[in-house]
């Protein structure tokens, strides 16, 4: 087990803390109250008047510098400073413990530690998934019967078109299929596309960043 784990325990214990007391507990911010309880040891020792369990307490002075200066005061990156200062106390005693194994002796590493930390709790960027293949139908009631040609030349009225998509990275395919009054046909690839089908067409395609093909 390293330092810092220790270190954690022993405030836990210290002060009573569970995975479950919240960061204002008892009409304190328990935040500042590890941070005096550990600046209080280590004037104890300096004064020469210890009490027991100060020389464990006191090893974290240098941290909670480090934490006054960057999340306090405010020198520390942004996201650095909202992740701290979301910690539950239990969760703050680790936070103090890493800042010990990092040995923050100076304000430039000090400083280091925040930009180090801001860029592991920095959440991951959303990505598009890795679509291989789209299959999109939509099913369209004309207001208005439109008129089609069909391959022998016929002109009918059309009330209805079901469009099928299949989209991938290598080939597009579209099926038509027209609804008459009667009947349905499939528009075959070689058939000219009449203005407004090819604008159904177009406009019920799918597209956007969730269909990015790859």
């Amino acid at each position: 087990m390293d330092a810092g784990h220790d270190y954690a325990t022993h405030l836990r214990t210290l002060l009573n803390l569970t995975p479950d007391t919240p960061r204002f507990s008892g009409g304190r911010d328990q935040h500042l109250n590890i941070d005096r309880t550990i600046r209080l040891a280590h004037e104890r020792l300096q004064d020469d008047n210890p009490i027991t369990g100060d020389d464990i307490t006191a090893a974290g002075f240098n941290a909670t510098l480090a934490w006054t200066l960057g999340i306090r005061n405010e020198a520390a990156n942004g996201g650095a400073i909202e992740h701290v200062n979301n910690l539950s106390p239990w969760d703050f005693c680790d936070f103090l413990a890493d800042l010990i194994d990092y040995n923050p002796r100076s304000i430039a590493r000090q400083l280091r530690y925040f930009d180090e930390l801001a860029t592991r709790v920095r959440p991951a960027p959303e990505t598009a998934p890795n679509v291989q293949q789209v299959h999109h139908r939509v099913t369209i009631n004309l207001d208005t019967p439109q008129p089609f040609t069909d391959i022998c030349g016929r002109t009918r009225n059309v009330y209805g078109l079901r469009i099928e998509y299949g989209l991938s990275p290598i080939a597009h395919r579209v099926d038509v299929t027209v609804e008459y009054k009667d009947s349905a046909s499939l528009v075959c690839p070689v058939e000219t596309i009449p203005d407004w089908m090819q604008a159904h067409i177009d406009q019920n395609k799918p597209v956007g960043p969730a269909l990015q093909l790859t």
